[in-house]
């Protein structure tokens, strides 16, 4: 464990806390927030779906999910074994649909976690509920 993260149980919900010593300043985060924080699978907003997503040059998972669904935390280590064994140009990303409602509006996206593979900026493939490993890499195949 690094001397900059700290793990103090709470009853509070918030067990995982940043401090940044030059800064004194103290992040609290919840599991599943420090996850996407420590982690390779990368949260994206709004803003950056088209770049991420639409006009990637390989093929992209994006999880549609919710910080309090707890479904999509039990995720968090399939997608991560996932993207270590994404073929070269792929990649996952995550959206928050309370972060980006538009975006799960646009897309259909009606229960979490929601899975849609894109590829040339179309969805090729998507899928519902938790999924192995062996499933969320079919979408891409």
């Amino acid at each position: 464990m690094s001397k900059f993260l700290k793990y103090t149980p709470a009853s509070g919900g918030f067990p995982w806390e940043i401090v940044l010593p030059k800064k004194r300043r103290v992040i609290t985060l919840n599991s599943l927030t420090l996850l996407i924080y420590l982690k390779m699978v990368k949260q994206i907003t709004a803003s950056d779906f088209d770049t991420e997503v639409l006009n990637a040059s390989g093929p992209v998972i994006v999880d549609f999910f919710a910080t309090w669904c707890g479904p999509c935390q039990g995720m968090m280590p399939v997608l991560e074994n996932v993207e270590g064994k994404l073929p070269s140009g792929a990649k996952i990303v995550k959206v928050d649909v309370d972060q980006a409602p538009e975006l799960a509006s646009q897309y259909g996206v009606m229960s979490i976690p929601a899975f849609k593979a894109f590829k040339g900026g179309k969805v090729i493939s998507e899928a519902v509920g938790t999924q192995s490993e062996e499933q969320l890499l079919a979408m891409i195949a």
